[in-house]
């Protein structure tokens, strides 16, 4: 924004993210439990709509952590070019380390590590799906975007509490919910800032569907129509169609 500000350029900024997945005690968790997994470790995590923060209701938690926990520790990590990989590797070295470094600053904070954690021995950068459990929204993992494979699980009580806690975030890129009640899906749709809502799906997007954020996840989408509006001008053209002249001041 800042190299665009003085040719006056525009832009379409696609940026980060610390999206929520909204999981009720009514979800089908069967279908939530894997799908939530895939939203976190698909790509190692480096991706800016990864669903990096799942909040669950409270009456569930305890048995929702823990097969989301068994589930991560499943997951194969290695070389992306075995067919039985699930889990690649992170982008660099350089990257682990930071990555790990949440993930220390997260016990430091009082959050309770339940999977992964700790960077495997030998070559190449990999790191293991990581589950941080019994987090607090304003903890530094739960507000900033670590962009790897660790995910922090947060309880909530009701859907008030719920909308409340994915909100507060300076984020809002994507959003899923997950509960049998549809209209509870439509109701949150419509309160979350997020640019991207799915209810009892975790894709994140399809051809046609414009996709883009809210607040410093950026402006402008992409995918859809809308997109077009970006590289076009409105001009608009006024005609006088009165008989009268224009003469207010009697000239």
């Amino acid at each position: 924004m800042r190299l665009a500000a003085d040719p006056i350029k525009r832009l379409i900024l696609e940026l980060g993210g610390k999206s929520p997945s909204l999981v009720f005690a009514d979800a089908n968790l069967e279908d939530a439990i894997p799908s939530s997994v895939w939203s976190i470790y698909y790509s190692a995590g480096q991706s800016c709509e990864a669903r990096s923060r799942v909040l669950v209701e409270r009456s569930i938690y305890d048995d929702f952590v823990s097969r989301f926990a068994e589930a991560a520790s499943s997951l194969k990590v290695g070389d992306p070019l075995d067919a039985e990989t699930q889990v690649g590797s992170l982008i660099s070295g350089e990257h682990r380390d930071r990555v790990h470094g949440y993930v220390e600053t997260g016990r430091e904070e009082g959050a309770e590590v339940v999977a992964g954690g700790e960077a495997p021995e030998g070559p190449g950068a990999f790191y293991p799906p990581t589950v941080l459990a019994q987090v607090d929204n304003s903890m530094r993992v739960a507000q900033e975007e670590i962009f790897g494979p660790v995910v922090t699980v947060i309880p909530f009580e009701d859907e008030k509490d719920a909308t409340r806690i994915a909100n507060e975030s300076r984020y809002g890129l994507m959003a899923t919910v997950w509960s049998g009640d549809p209209a509870r899906g439509h109701r949150l749709a419509r309160r979350i800032k997020a640019g991207t809502i799915g209810v009892n799906m975790p894709f994140t997007a399809f051809p046609g569907i414009p996709f883009g954020g809210y607040k410093q996840s950026g402006f402008g989408r992409e995918l859809g129509l809308e997109t077009l509006d970006s590289y076009l001008e409105t001009k608009s053209v006024i005609v006088s169609t009165s008989p009268k002249p224009f003469n207010p001041f009697g000239l």
